[in-house]
């Protein structure tokens, strides 16, 4: 999961604080 988490942090970065709770979650 961590290694998807470094990728993920661009993509929510560009979708916002909103995906991050979903992904994080």
């Amino acid at each position: 999961m961590a290694a998807a988490a470094k990728p993920n942090n661009l993509s929510l970065v560009v979708h916002g604080p909103g995906d991050l709770r979903l992904l994080h979650c």
